[in-house]
Formats: structure tokens, sequence, C-alpha cells
């Protein structure tokens, strides 16, 4: 099996960089059973980060109704899955979709853990002392949930029991 960790975010958006955070201190926990790749890109330029994987398990910042420093697990359908918020840009669905329609290998399940952010637009380096105290729970979280991958019979184990 074939998987892929994609840490996604912007270092220089303060908490919008937890994605790229947690993909570096997941890098080391892994023991190259997983490819790992942390990248600024976004929308349509993840399609050749994602293409030819079995699954995806992308890592990112959120800001919805939440609390900040909240984990969540987020299906392709879900919220994050839905458009993108410009039109200018794909969302993850949107490039599984494409990648599809172009006859690409495509992942047969893509999952999102995301960590709930108070502010991705203020430019700073480094995260918030909130998004640093939850940032090794969404990395659990991540393992957990590449483990279940691995796990026979645990295929569909999903991140609910995370801290």
């Amino acid at each position: 099996m074939k998987i892929l960790v994609l840490g996604t975010g912007n270092d220089i958006m303060g908490d919008d960089a937890v994605g790229l955070e947690a993909a570096d201190r997941l890098r080391s926990r892994l023991d190259g059973r997983v490819d790992v790749v942390a990248t600024r890109e976004s929308g349509l330029s993840l399609l050749d980060f994602i293409a030819g994987y079995d699954r995806v398990l992308v890592l990112d910042a959120v800001r919805s109704e939440g609390r900040p420093g909240d984990i969540l697990e987020l299906d392709l359908d879900g919220p994050a899955g839905g458009p993108a918020p410009c039109r200018h840009r794909l969302s993850l669905a949107e490039v599984v979709s494409l990648g599809r329609r172009l006859g690409l290998e495509m992942p047969a399940e893509v999952r999102a853990i995301a960590m709930e952010i108070a502010d991705p637009y203020t430019l700073r380096e480094g995260l918030s002392p909130v998004a640093e105290q939850a940032l090794p729970r969404m990395v659990e979280c991540a393992v957990r949930t590449i483990d279940g991958w691995f796990s026979a019979g645990d295929a569909d184990r999903k991140c609910t029991n995370c801290p």
C-alpha cells in the first residue's frame, strides 16, 4: 500500500503553518513507512503530489466554527471537500475528481486532519501558543490514522479516539 502524508500551509502566515509543522514532526515517527511531503502549494498543483498513491492523509489548518486548537478529521465529501473559497483554486475534492477524469491513478481514500486556528491572516513566523500546544495531538491523530490503515481488518479506522 502506497501512502502519502501531505502537510500543507503557509509558513509566513502564523498558525496556517500547522500542516507543515505536523508533517515535519511525523517524518521521524513514521520510520519511512509512508512518504511525507510538506508543501506550500494548493489547488490544482496538489494533483502532482497525490497521483499514484493508494491513500493520502492531508494535514492542514482550518477556520470554521470550532475552538482554536481543536483537531478535526474531515472527509473528502465534508466541509474541506466542498468548493474552494476562491473560484481561481480547486478544492481537494475537485482536484481528485479532475485527476480521475483525466485517467490518472488517484487515491481510493483521502482524509484530512486539520487544526482549528483563530487567525490565518496575520503575517508572522511561528505558531501561536494555542497551536503549538495542540500540535502534538494533531501528530498523534495522524499516526493513529496511518497505523489504522496498516492494521489488518482496521482499514476504515478514523481518528475519533485521538486525544
